[in-house]
């Protein structure tokens, strides 16, 4: 998990062959704008998902866990407050290859940062 300021987001260009193109999408694109629900950038490669979710605290969220995708999220208006628990310390879940999740039950979150 990577937390910073989109000023510092080319410095991750280098971690995925498809991050420059995203990030040239994230640079260029004004994000508030962007309808909401799945927006395509690259096909299923790349592709911005815009949603309007109300704030939840550690304890009412599910931890999920992606194995094809990665996740870039950038909150547009207001606060937000991320997690993680690192996977080893995850029991063995059931994935949805359909959905490239695993959902862990609320409460499973170990870390939080602002």
């Amino acid at each position: 998990m990577i937390l910073d300021t989109l000023d510092n987001l080319e410095k991750y260009a280098s971690l995925n062959p498809l991050f420059p193109k995203a990030i040239e999408f994230v640079k260029n694109t004004g994000l508030a704008a962007l309808p909401l629900g799945r927006n395509e950038i690259m096909g299923d490669e790349i592709f911005a998902n815009v949603m309007e979710v109300q704030p939840r605290t550690k304890e009412e969220v599910p931890v999920e866990v992606h194995r094809k995708y990665v996740d870039i999220q950038i909150p547009i208006s207001g606060d937000e407050v991320m997690g993680y628990t690192p996977l080893c310390d995850l029991p063995q879940g059931e994935y949805s290859d359909a959905n490239d999740v695993t959902l862990y039950p609320v409460g499973m979150l170990a870390k939080d940062y602002v």
